[in-house]
């Protein structure tokens, strides 16, 4: 199985690269490569979770939970579960951090969220938070394979995290959002298009077209990109992780992009790219700011967005009971 989805991405990346300059525009995959593109956040759902609940403590208007549970790359898989007071079963959100960051930013927007009777899980992505490697980054253009790796397990452990939320009584699987911001925001694409769980998505500065990224980034790592000519590569080895690729198949599932018109990290054109591609229905909101959109304004724009849908989720759920 291996090599044949080897063999069939090379020709994939093959009828990608015809005719390919440094100005041309990468395209979405046909529907062939994509169901290849799909093998690769395939899981043996049978795998123990042998997940275990580390400590609580309450929060405003809840409980935080440190768990963790086996990955099936390989390792442990730190998160947090924080679940709103009152009775369940809640809704869940998928809350995916940034480059840099970890599962602790989700306590940082649960005041935001907490009054919505949502429960809140973040993972630690690989190479991050309590899964950090010294001197190992998930984005280095000197090992891209790795770089994609990485991203690949970091979510495929989302979807495991959803198996964990399913085995909860006061967790509601019928009910879930993706909510991403910068590299969560590209890895959210991807994990909410080959995850059928998911019901609503939510993308903060994030965007689409690996290459068109690195060449345009003021990250470090778009200039080392840069530097060692490897665009093309960044733009061939990541495509199993690009928006490009999956936002087209985000249908029927309602999504929200967010962007800052003066973003250099994800450049605009990155986000340009992902709006343009993806499926309806979808909402698109831009600020005056850079990578930092304005906190407040958004999550208003969030929560103007979010509210009627999971109330309409909320009545499709029931109904179906």
């Amino acid at each position: 199985m291996r090599r044949m989805i080897a063999l069939a991405l090379g020709l994939a990346f093959a009828a990608l690269a015809l005719g390919h300059t440094q100005a041309a525009q990468r395209e979405p995959v046909g529907d062939e490569a994509y169901a290849i593109l799909c093998q690769f956040y395939r899981y043996d759902a049978n795998l123990p979770l042998n997940a275990n609940v580390e400590r609580s403590e309450p929060v405003t208007g809840g409980h935080i939970e440190w768990f963790s549970f086996d990955s099936p790359k390989g390792g442990r898989v730190p998160g947090i579960l924080i679940v709103p007071e009152g009775k369940g079963p809640f809704p869940v959100a998928l809350a995916l951090h940034g480059y840099g960051g970890s599962k602790n930013t989700a306590r940082e927007v649960w005041p935001l969220v907490a009054a919505l009777g949502v429960a809140v899980i973040s993972l630690d992505a690989v190479y991050h938070g309590d899964r950090a490697v010294e001197g190992v980054s998930i984005y280095d253009p000197e090992h891209l394979v790795r770089s994609r790796d990485a991203l690949i397990q970091s979510i495929i452990d989302y979807r495991r995290a959803l198996d964990y939320a399913a085995t909860r009584e006061d967790l509601d699987v019928g009910r879930v959002v993706c909510a991403g911001g910068s590299m969560g925001a590209i890895m959210g694409v991807v994990l909410t298009a080959v995850e059928p769980r998911i019901d609503l998505g939510i993308f903060i500065v994030g965007g689409a077209d690996w290459e068109l990224m690195a060449a345009q980034s003021s990250l470090p790592e778009g200039e080392q990109a840069r530097k060692l000519g490897v665009l093309k590569q960044v733009g061939d080895i990541l495509t199993p992780v690009d928006p490009l690729h999956f936002a087209p198949h985000l249908a029927p599932r309602p999504a929200l992009y967010i962007n800052g018109r003066q973003d250099t990290v994800v450049p605009v054109a990155a986000n340009k790219r992902l709006h343009e591609v993806a499926s309806e229905p979808k909402t698109i909101k831009w600020f005056d700011s850079g990578h930092s959109v304005p906190e407040g304004p958004a999550a208003m724009e969030v929560l103007n967005w979010l509210i009627p849908k999971l109330n309409a989720l909320k009545s499709e759920v029931e109904t179906r009971r």
